[in-house]
C-alpha cells in the first residue's frame, strides 16, 4: 500500500466477517470498546501471517459507510459494503 503520484490507487477488497481480503494484503476491522477524538471505534490491523501490525482508526466521512484515514503519511478512504470494501489512495 504506497501512494502514487501519477495516479490514483485503488484496492477492491472482498469482506469476509471483520476480514478485509485483496491480493496484496489482508486487513482485520476492529472494534474498540473505550473511543477519544483520535482512537475512534473502528480501526483496522494489517495481517501477516500470524502477526497484526496496527494501521489506524477509521474517520468517518460525510458519506456513508466511508472513511478515511492515514497511514505512514499517505491518506486513504476506505468504502465498507456488506461483501466487499474498496480502498482508494488519496
Amino acid at each position: 500500500m504506497s501512494k502514487s503520484t501519477n495516479y490514483i490507487e485503488s484496492y477492491n477488497l472482498k469482506r469476509v466477517g471483520s476480514k478485509l481480503i485483496g491480493s496484496e494484503f489482508t486487513f482485520i476491522l476492529s472494534e474498540r470498546l473505550t473511543t477519544t477524538k483520535k482512537k475512534r471505534e473502528l480501526f483496522i490491523l494489517n495481517l501477516k501471517g500470524e502477526t497484526r501490525e496496527y494501521i489506524s482508526s477509521l474517520y468517518p466521512t460525510s458519506i456513508p459507510d466511508t472513511y478515511k484515514f492515514d497511514y505512514k503519511g499517505n491518506n486513504y478512504n476506505l468504502f465498507l459494503g456488506k461483501e466487499s470494501a474498496i480502498l482508494k489512495a488519496l
